[in-house]
């Protein structure tokens, strides 16, 4: 969808009028001082042009699409055979045009001297945020892009909107939370605790490449249970699980869990059998678990499995990714939840 016609009466009327932002100055979750309204430019420069802006819920991830491109050959610029990207800046801001002290997250390499911005590309911008940080409350957030380009004789400018998606509210941001004296309370002592252990593994490294369940350790590739391969297109490299002998993959149904926000985390007590709510279907690959964000979303179920006992039942989830490396390998960690 193109949000551009769609905001761009709106973007004026903000910087025409000025809009003030609103609020209690005590508010923990954005900055309420008017100097930090962000303020829209009503025009952009012709010679920078961008299509396909767009959001969209991946996991716990927001993840932002849009291509800036440029014009070299604009007859009215005898320099303009010369332009290239030199500067990105991404800012959040709320309903009400203030600036949300949120850093997102980009891959930074991608200026100065860029032909092109691909805000969804791993090889360019990459741009996205996460959801579960707590800065974000029940509010509607925009990313506001601006980019530079420069000829060798002056800058270019240009500055979008783009309104995070509906999910992100509804799902992350509005959605009901237990009270915490609630949520603390033991269900009862016939709970199964699962512990959860981190292992850090590489696909650009075949002897830590892979994963012992029962250990928690990185082994390579041919010890392994679950195999990390690299996935994906040159330009959108990814990351494919691989089942070892006697290992399959399921899904889990309620994966809301993720990076910051484990079932430890979000219960206020120790994570249990209970929370993990698998599928039916197995699976021996996942084929872009990067693309697919870093909640916790899978189970690798060995040959050992016990419904009753939770023996050879094993929550996963792939997290703290970063960017891919020149060669598009990942090095990342790895969150395993087992029996004690």
């Amino acid at each position: 969808m193109n949000f551009k016609n769609l905001f761009l009466g709106s973007v004026i009327a903000m910087g025409a009028f000025g809009l003030v932002a609103c609020g209690d100055d005590s508010s923990t979750n954005a900055s309420n001082n008017n100097n930090d309204k962000i303020v829209i430019p009503e025009n952009n420069d012709a010679n920078i042009s961008v299509n396909g802006l767009d959001s969209r819920v991946s996991g716990d991830t927001l993840r932002f699409k849009g291509r800036y491109t440029l014009d070299r050959t604009d007859s009215t610029n005898e320099n303009s055979s010369n332009l290239q990207f030199t500067g990105i800046s991404l800012e959040i801001m709320n309903s009400a045009q203030q600036k949300v002290e949120y850093q997102v997250i980009y891959n930074n390499a991608v200026v100065p001297t860029a032909n092109e911005i691909d805000l969804n590309s791993q090889m360019s911008a990459f741009v996205k945020i996460n959801l579960n940080d707590p800065i974000f409350t029940c509010d509607d957030y925009s990313l506001v892009v601006k980019v530079i380009a420069n000829d060798g004789v002056k800058d270019f400018f240009r500055t979008d909107v783009i309104p995070f998606d509906a999910e992100a509210k509804t799902e992350f941001f509005c959605k009901n939370v237990e009270p915490a004296s609630s949520a603390s309370t033991d269900p009862g002592s016939d709970e199964i605790v699962m512990t959860p252990c981190e292992v850090t593994v590489s696909t650009a490294d075949k002897n830590i490449s892979g994963v012992s369940l029962a250990t928690c350790t990185a082994v390579p590739a041919e010890a392994a249970d679950i195999v990390f391969e690299k996935s994906g297109s040159k330009s959108e490299p990814d990351v494919a699980a691989n089942a070892g002998a006697g290992v399959t993959f399921l899904t889990i149904s309620n994966d809301d869990y993720g990076n910051g926000m484990w079932p430890e985390d979000v219960n206020h007590r120790p994570a249990y059998l209970s929370d993990f709510r698998a599928g039916s279907i197995e699976k021996s690959i996942l084929p872009t678990l990067i693309e697919n964000g870093e909640g916790l979303s899978y189970v690798a179920k060995t040959a050992a499995y016990d419904a009753a006992t939770g023996a050879g039942f094993y929550p996963f989830a792939v997290y703290d990714s970063g960017f891919p490396d020149k060669n598009g390998y990942y090095t990342f960690k790895v969150k395993i939840y087992k029996v004690q």
